[in-house]
This record gives C-alpha cells, sequence and structure tokens, in this order.
C-alpha cells in the first residue's frame, strides 16, 4: 500500500495508544479510492491495551515502516523455506508454483499464539487452529518435525501445556475453544512421529500418562467405548458407553483408529522402558476384529464388483453390521 494518502471518504482512523485511551473504532470507504493508503489493525485476544502494545512493538512508526514491514516478512518466509530445495526439470512452471503453495500453506495453521491466550495465563507456548490433528497427522505434522522442528516441538509443548490445563490432549482446537472429536485420540500419533524422531525438550512422562483414562465428553476429547475397546477388543456399532457420552457410531473407523493410536503409545512405552507397552502393543491388533474377510461389494444394480474383504461394523454381541464402501449415500449403507 503506498503512504501519504489523505483521508477523503475514510472515517474511523484507529488512535494511538499514547492517546489517553486505545479505543474501538471502524471504517467505511465511500466512493472510489484513487490511491493506496496504509491502514493499520491493531488485534489482540487478550485486551485493546495488548493490541496497541503488540503493534507499537512491531510498527513503531506508521507510515514510515511499511517497506521494512515488508523485507521482515520476504525473510521470515525465506528462513521457513530454506530447508527446502528442488531441483526443478520436466514439468510446468505452475506445478513448481503448485508445490511451494502446498509447502507455504503447511505452515500457516496451526497458529502460534503465545501470550494471546485469555482462556489460562501462562509463560508456555500455546499453538491454536489444531483442525484438525486428525487431518494433520498424517502428513502435515510429519513434514514440519522435518523442516521445522523447533516450531513442531513448540507445537508438542503447547498440546502438553493444554493437557494440563484442560485434562485432555486436544484432537480438535481451534479459536481458543474445543471442537468436535474426530473419532479418536490422535495426538498420540503426532507425539510418537516426534519421539521417534528424537526431538528434544518434550516431557514425555507427561506425554504418556493419560492413555488409560476416559473423559466424560469424549465427542470433544480422548476416546470413548474403552470398556468395550478392552472387554471386547474393538468399538461396537451403537455401544452402550456408561461412563462417558458420545456418538456411538463410526464402529469401523473408531477401531482401526484406536488400533493405531494403541499401537503409537507402544512405541513410546517401549522407548521409555514401560513394561505395559506390550498390551498395547496387542492392542494394536484390534483393527482385524473389524475386517470381514469374505465380505463381497456389490454395485447398485447388483453387479459383483470383484473385491473381498472389507471393513465391516460390529454389534456388542459380536454379529456383523452391513456397509458397503462403494455405497456410502445410499439406502444400503448399515443394516
Amino acid at each position: 500500500m503506498k503512504k501519504g494518502a489523505d483521508n477523503a471518504g475514510i472515517s474511523g482512523n484507529a488512535p494511538r495508544s499514547s492517546e489517553a485511551s486505545c479505543r474501538r473504532r471502524w471504517t467505511k470507504h465511500t466512493g472510489v479510492l484513487h490511491r493506496w493508503e496504509q491502514r493499520y489493525w491493531l488485534l489482540s485476544h487478550v485486551s485493546s491495551q495488548q493490541a496497541c502494545t503488540n503493534a507499537e512493538a512491531e510498527v513503531p512508526a506508521p507510515g514510515k515502516d511499511f517497506a521494512r514491514l515488508e523485507q521482515e516478512a520476504v525473510d521470515s518466509w525465506s528462513e521457513k523455506l530454506r530447508p527446502i530445495k528442488i531441483r526443478a526439470g520436466g514439468v510446468r512452471d505452475a506445478m513448481i508454483g503448485a508445490f511451494w503453495s502446498g509447502i507455504y500453506r503447511t505452515m500457516l495453521s496451526p497458529q502460534n499464539m503465545t501470550g494471546e491466550n485469555p482462556v489460562w495465563k501462562s509463560d508456555e507456548p500455546y499453538f491454536d487452529s489444531f483442525y484438525c490433528i486428525w487431518d494433520q497427522f498424517r502428513a502435515q505434522l510429519p513434514l514440519l518435525s522435518l523442516i521445522d522442528p523447533k516450531t513442531q516441538t513448540n507445537l508438542i509443548c503447547s498440546l502438553l501445556h493444554t493437557y494440563k490445563t484442560e485434562g485432555w490432549l486436544p484432537d480438535c482446537r481451534m479459536s481458543l475453544c474445543k471442537d468436535w472429536n474426530q473419532g479418536s485420540s490422535n495426538a498420540d500419533v503426532v507425539l510418537t512421529d516426534v519421539f521417534v524422531k528424537n526431538l528434544t525438550g518434550i516431557d514425555w512422562e507427561l506425554a504418556y500418562n493419560d492413555a488409560e483414562n476416559e473423559p466424560l465428553e469424549w465427542s470433544y476429547e480422548g476416546r470413548g467405548g474403552l470398556q468395550s475397546w478392552k472387554r471386547l477388543n474393538y468399538i461396537p456399532y451403537l455401544d452402550f458407553d456408561y461412563p462417558g457420552f458420545g456418538t456411538n457410531s463410526r464402529s469401523i473407523s473408531r477401531t482401526v483408529e484406536y488400533a493405531y493410536n494403541d499401537y503409537s503409545l507402544a512405541v513410546v512405552g517401549k522407548g521409555l522402558g514401560k513394561s505395559e507397552n506390550t498390551k498395547y502393543l496387542s492392542r494394536a491388533n484390534n483393527w482385524r476384529n473389524s475386517f470381514k474377510a469374505d465380505q463381497k461389494s456389490v454395485s447398485e444394480n447388483g453387479t459383483d464388483t470383484g473385491f473381498t474383504g472389507i471393513f465391516q461394523p460390529k454389534y456388542v454381541n459380536g454379529t456383523w453390521g452391513f456397509q458397503d464402501p462403494i455405497a456410502r449415500h445410499s439406502s444400503r449403507r448399515l443394516k
């Protein structure tokens, strides 16, 4: 944006915090602007005064600092992307642009909000917008542990501090709030990935501590149905789960993901010398209890697709339900 523009057609110039108070303002543009203008937005989740403090620290000379801020942003992103180098050839420039665009987006979220958490005060790192770890643990976070291990360590410390403060490792946390759990305790997988890559500065005893407990409301955190998980070695469809409350569905996906979670715990447990790691390693095989080896898949017109061996929902009494994976939105979902 270009400096030096007048304020014609603009209302609501944000005051400096050196004035009597830091006030809220609004802006309204009328007509067509014929020149670039600079506007500084003061932001904080904690207070308007902290917003002013943040702005003065980052932009001490409004109207004069744009070139410096622009260069600092370029330098910061160059440093973030520095670990990755490519040897281009044989592909279009658009493909190279898409590659760097993808790498750039792996670093946008979770967001570092250290010092900007109004829910609890702490000097520990605080990251928000884990939306959701169920998605992030599969590609983004393992990549960050390789190309930006310092940030990844701070992410893990943030997860563990949230656990210490709120009692459970988050699965989906955004806008300073808990959001819907995607089906398992996926932070376990993130912790294990960092553990095997030997990142330091992490309290691993704390990370291992919450494996056996079920939260009262497991739609938002932790795992539900643990009584059945330990007794039946799978998560039943329409399970009766008296210790907690949650959506008693997703028999297949929760069984498979709980098995992966327990494998993660077994890996960390073995590394820490915990005797119960064998218990978790055994539970890691529970995915087999939802796999029906002789189940065939049939198309909408009744034609055999040729696929045999499909994961199927199972009830508490051990009988199978039926859900055809190619008929997700049809009437043949679950019987």
